[in-house]
Parts: C-alpha cells; sequence; structure tokens
C-alpha cells in the first residue's frame, strides 16, 4: 500500500499517481533495490528524482515483505516522506475525497518552477503592454489544507486566480493550466468565474489539438467559446518582440459538413491581448466568436460548408522567422543580444561592454566591467533581474558559466532582489548549491543570502550533516572521487556558515572570504573525517606535507586537530606531523583561532575562551 497518494517527478515537473506508477513497475527485486538506491543517492546529492506532491519534501522508496500465499513472500515498494513530515497529512488514507485532493494536486502545480515561470513571463509581457498585472501570492498546499474544504478561507484560497489584469477599459483573470489532466478541475474554476460573472483568460503552456492527451473537453471548450490559448517558448519571445501579450489562440472552428451535419476543424492564429474580446455573454476572453460562427451555420438559409477561407488561413499578426532557442545557452545569449540592442537604443552604449564580454564568452574580461552592471541596476532594475535569472539558468545546465554566475550574483554592490532571481524561499538554497561548482561558490552565495536575511532552512542543514556522518560512518581508506568529494566539501561549508549563523558570529563570515585560509579550514575538517578535502591527495599523510608546506603560519591549529582526533600516534602520518610541530614553533598567525575552535566540536575544551573574548 502506497503511502503518498502522489508524487512528483522532478525532471519532467509531472505529477504522478504513486499506486498506478509503482504497479506499472515490472522490475526484479534486484533492480527494485537499485531503483531504490538511486532515488536514495540522489537526495543525498540534494537533487531528488521524486517530490511529495503536497509538502513538496523529498521522498524516497521502501520496501516491505508481505505474503502472497502460504510459504511464499515477495517485496512490497512504495514511496515515503525521507525525512519526518509530520504536517503532511496526504498519505493514502485520507478523509478528503477524489475532488478535493484533484484541486490540492492542481494547486501544488501552482507551486511549480514551469507554473511559476510562465506566470511570470505573461504578468511581465502584460506589464510591458500597458496593462497593471498583479501576480497571486502562492499559498503553500500545506497552508491550503490546514482549512475544511467548506471553510470560506479555503475557498478564498482555492479561487485566487494566476493573475489579476486590469486597464481604464476592463478588468479579467488569467488561469494558467501546465498539465492537461486537470481539465475538470479547471472546468470548475470556470465556472465559478461563470457564476459570479467575472471575465477569464485560460492559458496553456502547450497544447497539440492532433495529441490524444490534449483533447479537450467539449464543457471546456463550451466555457472558452472555442478558443484555447497557449503560451510557450515561441510566444514569450513573439511578446517580447512586439513589447506585449502575444498568445497562439487555437481556435475550433465550426464547419458544416456537405451532409449538414456540424463539425469542426482546428486553426490556430497568433493573436495580440489587446485584440481578444472580452463581453457579458461570454465568460472567457476570445478573438473568434465559434457560437456566432456555429448558430450562422444552422441557420436554414446559410448555405456555407467546411471550407476555410484562404483570407482567414493568415495569421492576424504577420508571420516572421523568429527562431525558438533550443536551450538555455541559447536563450541566454539571445537575451544579451537583446539587451545590447535596448541599452544602445537609449543611450548607454558606454556601458555595455560587459554584456559583450559575456556573449562572446570572455568570462574574466565581463569581471573587469561588472561595475557596468550597478549602472544598469539603478535605471533598469527589471531588466537585472530578468539577466539575472536567465543566468541561473545556463549556470545550472553549463558549467562553464558557473564561474562568472557566481562573482556576479555574490557582488555585495549590486542590489536585487533575491527572492525574484533565485525564485521562492524554499528553493533559495536549492538553487544556490545547484550551481555551486566548488565549495567557493556555495561559501559566497551562502555568505550573500545572509547578509540579505535569508537563514539556512533547517531541513538542508540535517541533509548535510547526515552526508557527513554516513561518510564518516563508511570508514573510506582511499581519496573520494572528485564529484563525490565537492560534495562532501558542499556539506561541510553549509554546515560551517549554519554554525555562525546560529551562533550570531557575523564577524566571522568576513574571514571565510580570504579563499587562501577558506581553503585551510576545509583542509582542517579532513581529520575529522579521516579523509583529504580541499585537494586531490590521496591520503592524511599527503594532505599533512601540503599543511606545512601551503598553510604553515597556521601550523599550531593543523597540530591541535590532529591531536584533538587522535591522529598523532598514526603511523602513516607520523612523520609528517613532526616537521608540521616543528613549524608550529616558529612565527604563527593567531588570528583564525577562535574562528577554528568555534567551527570544530573537538575544540569544544576552548570555548571558555572564545565567549571570554566575546565578553
Amino acid at each position: 500500500m502506497c503511502s503518498i497518494v502522489y508524487v512528483i517527478d522532478t525532471k519532467t515537473q509531472e505529477q504522478i499517481d504513486s499506486v498506478k506508477f509503482l504497479t506499472s513497475l515490472n522490475i526484479s527485486d534486484e533492480r527494485m533495490s537499485e531503483m531504490r538506491m538511486n532515488v536514495l543517492r540522489a537526495i543525498n546529492e540534494y537533487k531528488p528524482l521524486f517530490l511529495c506532491g503536497f509538502c513538496k519534501n523529498p521522498v524516497s522508496l521502501s520496501e516491505d515483505m508481505y505474503t502472497r500465499k502460504k510459504g511464499q513472500s515477495s517485496k512490497e515498494i512504495y514511496f515515503k516522506h525521507h525525512s519526518p513530515s509530520s504536517e503532511c497529512k496526504f498519505f493514502l488514507d485520507t478523509e478528503y475525497s477524489k475532488p478535493e485532493i484533484d484541486r490540492m494536486k492542481f494547486y501544488g502545480l501552482k507551486e511549480g518552477y514551469p507554473h511559476q515561470i510562465m506566470k511570470h513571463e505573461i504578468a511581465k509581457a502584460l506589464r510591458e503592454g500597458g496593462y497593471d498585472a498583479e501576480i497571486e501570492n502562492v499559498v503553500p498546499v500545506s497552508t491550503l489544507y490546514k482549512y475544511d474544504t467548506q471553510n470560506e478561507l479555503y475557498k478564498c484560497l482555492w479561487r485566487r486566480p494566476d493573475i489579476t489584469v486590469k486597464n481604464d477599459k476592463m478588468k479579467f483573470a488569467v488561469e494558467i493550466l501546465v498539465d492537461t489532466t486537470f481539465y475538470p478541475v479547471m472546468k470548475d474554476r470556470l465556472n465559478f468565474y461563470k457564476e459570479s460573472k467575472q471575465h477569464v483568460l485560460l492559458v496553456l503552456n502547450r497544447f497539440n489539438p492532433r495529441d490524444v492527451k490534449s483533447s479537450i473537453p467539449n464543457d471546456i471548450l463550451s466555457l472558452t467559446n472555442g478558443n484555447i490559448f497557449e503560451f510557450d517558448d515561441e510566444m514569450m519571445w513573439e511578446s517580447k518582440q512586439y513589447g506585449k501579450l502575444v498568445l497562439r489562440c487555437h481556435i475550433a472552428r465550426p464547419v458544416l459538413k456537405d451532409d449538414k451535419t456540424l463539425s469542426c476543424v482546428w486553426i490556430d492564429r497568433k493573436v495580440c491581448i489587446d485584440d481578444l474580446k472580452f463581453n457579458d455573454k461570454f465568460v472567457s476572453g476570445y478573438w473568434f466568436d465559434c457560437r456566432a460562427c456555429k448558430k450562422n451555420l444552422l441557420d436554414t438559409h446559410n448555405k456555407e460548408t467546411g471550407t476555410v477561407s484562404t483570407d482567414e488561413e493568415t495569421f492576424y499578426i504577420p508571420e516572421e522567422d523568429h527562431h525558438v532557442p533550443e536551450n538555455s545557452e541559447e536563450s541566454f545569449r539571445l537575451l544579451l543580444k537583446g539587451e545590447i540592442d535596448f541599452l544602445d537604443s537609449r543611450g548607454y552604449g558606454d556601458t555595455i561592454q560587459f554584456f559583450y564580454n559575456l556573449y562572446n564568452k570572455e568570462f574574466y574580461t565581463a569581471d573587469c566591467h561588472v561595475d557596468e552592471l550597478k549602472t544598469i541596476n539603478n535605471k533598469f532594475p527589471q531588466h537585472i533581474c530578468d539577466f539575472l535569472k536567465q543566468l541561473i539558468r545556463v549556470a545550472n545546465d553549463f558549467p562553464e558559466y558557473r564561474e562568472a554566475a557566481c562573482r556576479i550574483l555574490c557582488n555585495i554592490d549590486l542590489d536585487y532582489d533575491i527572492s525574484e532571481v533565485f525564485g521562492a524561499d524554499n528553493s533559495i538554497f536549492q538553487t544556490a548549491w545547484n550551481i555551486s561548482d566548488t565549495p567557493f561558490h556555495l561559501r559566497s552565495y551562502l555568505i550573500l543570502l545572509n547578509r540579505k536575511d535569508y537563514f539556512i532552512p533547517e531541513s538542508f542543514n540535517k541533509r548535510c550533516q547526515k552526508n557527513l556522518i554516513e561518510l564518516k560512518k563508511s570508514k573510506r581508506s582511499k581519496a573520494l572521487p572528485q564529484d563525490e568529494r565537492i560534495q562532501i566539501e558542499k556539506s561541510v561549508v553549509t554546515l560551517m556558515l549554519n554554525k555562525l549563523d546560529d551562533l550570531n558570529l557575523p564577524e566571522y563570515f568576513e574571514l571565510l572570504e580570504e579563499e587562501h585560509s577558506f581553503r585551510f579550514l576545509i583542509r582542517l575538517a579532513s581529520y575529522t573525517l579521516g579523509i583529504p578535502l580541499g585537494c586531490a591527495h590521496p591520503n592524511l599523510a599527503a594532505l599533512t606535507s601540503s599543511m606545512n608546506d601551503s598553510h604553515g603560519k597556521f601550523a599550531h591549529l593543523t597540530v591541535e586537530m590532529i591531536e584533538a582526533c587522535n591522529l598523532d600516534k598514526d603511523a602513516i602520518i607520523n612523520h609528517n606531523f613532526m616537521r608540521l610541530k616543528k613549524t608550529s614553533q616558529t612565527d604563527q598567525d593567531y588570528s583564525y583561532d577562535d574562528l577554528v575552535y568555534t567551527l570544530f566540536k573537538v575544540f569544544n575544551k576552548k570555548a571558555g575562551t572564545i565567549n571570554a573574548i566575546r565578553a
């Protein structure tokens, strides 16, 4: 019996019925165990494959033994929360009905990345076209299901539109649908608008009338007057080109066949938001009046058949050859080119060298011109936010951009809205983790977020602790592969910064920004875990030699660490340890002593010294 009703596939952002999904798996017990391990490994690398569809926490796979027949046993696999989630009520045995659960699932999509991106891009295009567009503040599903489904507050939250739009002539809501399996839920929402006599515009992220999965129910077509609007990547670029919202309108155009029976043909047009019609007859905005067309065809005096005129075949907006980007890098380069043209046309030709350098992938040269961003940000803050969001996307997909992304995003003189650029609060730290190729990148992001009053979530901190505990239990004798080592180093960095934050020691954050000293701290952590970190050395003996040569001014701290970890008698590192001990008796830098004693538990005996200094 599956313990979670449905989960979200993080790769496709699709919602999956957990019962159907797991029942469809026809694999051996061995493959089942391998799948469990793959899911668990992805969670430990902070890239979970599946999330609980309601609380959005990572879920893992678990197995139970059960008896099919006497003398025979098998395993049942099911999803469960990877970490305790006592507030998540949505298990298979739930008090809610299927329609109510479907509403929750639909609302859960509003918190997803595809829905959020689409909502912000549509609102941006509307504003550029002269409309006031207010984006709904998403209420977490965990908050939504705290209320009884008959509660007025629940109904109010459930009925909130994605975007509220108005100008001096009209007011309407925009509802976004990113999963066509929720047509029944959308029908309920459209009926609500109809009953309350409010105008609404339904927009899909993709729609192909020839695709069986996209098949539109007749009751939805009736509510939308046969007009289905789509906003995909191409429409996003068209909107940027025209400076207003452009949608692809799919029209179920009624036709009268030769046998005088009604049918319909799908045609599509690119239409501007200004050309849509809103009136009291129809709840939904439309471009082509299918009802009037149908009425005309049923007129007994009408002799028209199913032929669509050549004139109607042309797009409402003249067709132009606009290339749709194939990946995030191409989108980023197109955005850079657009920014260059935009700034140049407004007389800022002397402040676009930065974008030129990035466009040509001259990353370090671009860093010399990063001050230009501050000038541009003061004049066009929304442009900088759009640029930074796209920078994060390309850095997530193309590692070569990550160094430049870190230097730009963590520039303390660049003032931007972190929650808009990085995403919702619950994904900010995940985003920082994903685009960090090194612990140095992550260190910079976490310090930046700390300065903006964002704190490392407890769940994030616990994952890092679990990584280090599992490593310590494994008692590795060989150096870690680079990818695994970087994951551990990033966990160490997270725990270090979280500890400083908890103890309210902001002055130490400045010490961590010096790269050479920061590398020393990462390497110092190696002795507590028994594996070299911050370098590619094969063992602790080689690391100790490097600590003597590269970090001799902190030799006394390394000696204390080795002794505190009871490694000073280790025959393998003993020779290098004795050399290090001699170095510790020469000129030493003691400025990092308090920081080291604070960060590492093995130095708890020094806590009194720190408190005395702080007092």
